[in-house]
C-alpha cells in the first residue's frame, strides 16, 4: 500500500503506540502532540476507544480532554461517543491529528476474538478513499498479526 503502519495497545489504562513501520518513501506522521493527549484525534486511538466498554471509555475520556489539534478534530464528547458506539470495524481520522494526513485503523484480536490492539496506517488525506476501498487488505494484515501474537503467547 505504500503507507506507514502503526500497532497500538491498551496498556495500564492508556492507549500506547507499540511499534511503527515506516521508511523514506512512507514516512510516519510527525507525532507533534503526545499520544496521551491525542488518541481521540487518531484512527488508532478511536479504534482502541471503540473496543472499550462504555464505563472504561467514559473513564478514559474523563482523564483525557478532547484537545483541538486541527479544524477537523472532534472536540465534542457526545459526538465522539456516538461515533465510537457505531460498530464499523474501521476507524478513520480525516485530518483530525494533522492537516494533509488521513489514517485508518482496524482492531487486532486474539484467538478468542478479544481485542488486543489496533493496526493503523497513515497516508496523504487524498489517498484515504483508496485505503477505505481496500480495507480488506488492512484486515488481512491484522489477522496475520493476530496469528503471530497467538504463536508468541502459547
Amino acid at each position: 500500500m505504500g503507507v506507514a503502519s502503526y500497532f497500538g495497545m491498551h496498556v495500564d489504562d492508556e492507549i500506547r503506540i507499540i511499534d511503527i513501520a515506516d521508511g523514506p518513501r512512507t514516512p510516519r506522521v510527525d507525532l507533534w502532540v503526545g499520544f496521551d493527549d491525542a488518541a481521540h484525534a487518531t484512527a488508532i486511538g478511536k479504534c482502541m476507544l471503540a473496543q472499550l466498554d462504555e464505563d472504561h471509555r467514559r473513564d478514559y475520556l474523563s482523564r483525557h480532554p478532547l484537545v483541538d489539534l486541527t479544524p477537523h478534530t472532534i472536540t465534542e464528547p457526545r459526538r465522539l461517543l456516538t461515533m465510537l458506539s457505531t460498530p464499523a470495524g474501521l476507524s478513520l481520522d480525516h485530518e483530525e491529528y494533522a492537516i494533509g494526513t488521513g489514517c485508518a485503523a482496524v482492531p487486532v484480536t486474539d484467538a478468542t476474538g478479544t481485542v488486543v490492539g489496533a493496526l493503523a496506517i497513515s497516508c496523504r488525506s487524498t489517498k484515504l478513499p483508496k485505503i477505505e476501498a481496500s480495507v480488506h487488505r488492512l484486515k488481512a494484515t491484522a489477522a496475520r498479526i493476530q496469528r503471530t501474537l497467538s504463536l508468541t503467547i502459547t
